[in-house]
């Protein structure tokens, strides 16, 4: 658990993008490449359809999570205000503009499988913590902090997406209140009830309470 008092978790601004960026590459995949990461993550902080909330530490950003609530929406957002960046990008490096598009196109099939199975219209995408803050409650602090943003919008339940090999990653979620509802060949999709959990973290609290009082 967190010993630190200097972390604390706040909502992100547009200039937070390369900061963001840079832990998207370290952390989860530098296939785009830092510059249209950047830029990437730049337009969807100015979207309406994503939010994102930030842990920091002594000023910088050790880990975040991402709220989506509509990916065709978004994607739509993103293409028109990264065409132009996108297209610059792949003149130094042709691969690059494939990949983004295999990114997007990823990003397309969730949706569509999202509708078939009922998945949430929220989704947590994605979820970040810097290797030196993991095991130290950086990810419950973001989580509990991104389910109180979501619960004061309206918002019942939220989705998110874990590969089946990160088992650490699937405990950690299971732990905050979610629950397998679809699997891939490679990939699990979990559910939050936003008021079970709620609930369910009220009495954790008291229990601990309790045992710490007697």
């Amino acid at each position: 658990m967190l010993t630190e008092k200097s972390v604390r978790v706040r909502k992100c601004e547009k200039g937070d993008a390369p900061a963001l960026a840079a832990l998207h590459i370290d952390n989860l995949s530098p296939r785009l490449g830092l510059a249209l990461t950047e830029a990437y993550y730049k337009a969807c902080l100015e979207s309406e359809h994503h939010l994102f909330i930030c842990a920091e530490d002594n000023g910088s950003i050790v880990g975040f999570v991402g709220m989506v609530c509509d990916r065709a929406k978004s994607i739509k957002l993103l293409l028109s205000g990264q065409a132009l960046p996108a297209l610059a990008f792949s003149i130094l490096r042709p691969s690059l503009l494939a990949e983004y598009v295999r990114h997007l196109w990823r990003w397309l099939r969730i949706r569509g499988l999202s509708r078939k199975v009922n998945l949430p219209r929220w989704e947590y995408r994605p979820v970040v913590v810097a290797p030196p803050y993991r095991n130290r409650g950086v990810a419950k602090l973001l989580l509990a902090s991104a389910d109180g943003v979501l619960d004061c919008k309206g918002v019942t339940q939220v989705f998110l997406q874990v590969a089946k090999t990160n088992v650490f990653a699937l405990r950690a979620y299971e732990k905050s209140g979610f629950r397998t509802r679809l699997e891939s060949s490679s990939t699990t999709f979990m559910i939050k009830d936003l008021a079970f959990a709620k609930v369910l973290s009220t009495r954790r609290s008291s229990q601990r309470l309790k045992s710490h009082i007697q």
